[in-house]
């Protein structure tokens, strides 16, 4: 069983991602509305890759797995 985590730990270590890694929280949450938007409309990673590529983000599939999936450091 996972232990609960208050709304504000999980504030406050947002805030100190943003002040030590900012390009490492906004990445994660990139990846994380990547993720939500394919489970959501239920598309494979191609046409995800599809989607992208008409709003200028040119990746081949395999490297958009790759990306979504990659684990970022532990702060």
């Amino acid at each position: 069983m996972k232990p609960k985590v208050s709304l504000f730990e999980n504030y406050s270590h947002n805030l100190i991602m943003i002040e030590v890694a900012p390009r490492l929280f906004y990445e994660k949450q990139a990846r994380e509305l990547l993720k939500q938007f394919r489970e959501d409309k239920q598309m494979t990673y191609a046409q995800l890759a599809e989607r992208l590529q008409e709003h200028g983000v040119t990746l081949e599939t395999r490297a958009l797995i790759n990306k979504i999936n990659r684990v970022l450091p532990l702060m």
